[in-house]
C-alpha cells in the first residue's frame, strides 16, 4: 500500500476517470487476453460484480427492458431485480444442463433484452456449460436479438485450459463479460471488470458516473502496483493451487 501511495500521489488527490485508471485498464487488457480480446475502451473498472449488475439493471429500467435469469441463480441478482421492480422471467437450469428448449420458448414469448448466466462453475450448482450449449445460446442471442451477461466470477479457478468463455466465442458483440477479484484477492477490495459491447459503453459510463463518479482510486493503484511488481501473478497461482488441492480432497472424500 505504501508503494502504491508513493507512486500515485497525484491520482489519489484528484477525481479519476469514471471508466477506470488507464494504466490499470492496460494491465487488465493484458490479463484478459488469453480468453477476452477487447479494446481498452470497452473495459470498465467497477466496484465489483454487484455494481456491474446494478448499472446494467438501471440501463434496462430506463429503457423499459426485461431480463431472463436462470433458476436457481445468484441470490443478489434476484434481490436487485425485485428491489428495482425490473421486469424478469426465469428458465430452469438443472444439475446436468440448462433446458435450451424451454429457454428458446420463453425467449420467443417474453422477448427479454438480456439473459443473465453463469456458464462456468455456476452458483449454487457448481456446474459448467459445455461448448455446444454455449454455441446454441449465442445462436439464440443472434436470432432473438438480446445481450447475454456472462458472470465469470470463478473463472480463475477453472482447471480446464481448453474452456472457452461465451465472450471468446461471440462474433457479434452479444456478450457482456463480468470478472470479479473477490476470490483471488479479497472481497473488501471492491474491484471488478465489466467488458461491454461498444453500443453500451456510453450508457454504462453515464450510470457509473452518477452512482459513484469512479471506483475507489486507492484500490485501483494498489492493484496496479501489485500487478506491475509481478506479485499478483504469483499470488494468483498460489491461491488457485490451494483451491485445486482442496477440491481434490473433497472429490475423494
Amino acid at each position: 500500500m505504501e508503494a502504491a501511495i508513493q507512486n500515485e500521489k497525484t491520482e489519489l488527490f484528484t477525481y479519476g476517470a469514471t471508466t477506470g485508471n488507464e494504466e490499470l485498464k492496460t494491465l487488465f487488457q493484458k490479463l484478459l487476453e488469453d480468453q477476452i480480446f477487447t479494446k481498452k475502451e470497452q473495459i470498465m473498472i467497477t466496484s465489483g460484480t454487484q455494481q456491474d449488475l446494478h448499472i446494467l439493471a438501471l440501463i434496462m429500467l430506463t429503457r423499459k427492458e426485461s431480463i431472463l435469469i436462470e433458476q436457481p441463480t445468484y441470490h443478489q441478482v434476484i434481490n436487485l431485480i425485485e428491489r428495482l421492480q425490473l421486469d424478469y422471467v426465469t428458465c430452469c437450469r438443472g444439475l446436468d444442463k440448462i433446458d435450451l428448449q424451454e429457454l428458446e420458448k420463453t425467449i420467443k414469448i417474453k422477448r427479454p433484452s438480456y439473459v443473465y448466466l453463469m456458464p462456468r462453475l455456476h452458483n449454487p450448482l457448481g456446474t459448467t456449460m459445455n461448448e455446444q450449449e454455449k454455441k446454441l445460446l449465442l445462436e439464440l442471442a443472434e436470432k432473438f436479438d438480446f445481450y447475454m451477461i456472462e458472470d465469470d466470477y470463478l473463472g480463475d479457478f477453472e482447471g480446464d485450459n481448453s474452456y472457452k468463455t461465451l465472450y471468446e466465442m461471440d462474433n457479434d458483440q452479444r456478450v457482456i463479460y463480468l470478472k470479479s477479484f473477490s476470490k483471488i484477492m479479497f472481497p473488501g477490495q471492491r474491484l471488478g471488470i465489466t467488458v461491454v459491447p461498444e453500443k453500451l459503453i456510453e450508457p454504462f459510463r453515464s450510470f457509473k458516473e452518477i452512482i459513484d463518479i469512479h471506483t475507489n482510486s486507492l484500490s485501483q493503484v494498489i492493484m496496479q502496483t501489485f500487478m506491475e511488481s509481478g506479485l499478483y501473478a504469483h499470488h494468483k497461482d498460489k491461491i488457485v493451487s490451494k483451491h485445486q488441492q482442496k477440491t481434490e480432497i473433497l472429490r475423494h472424500a
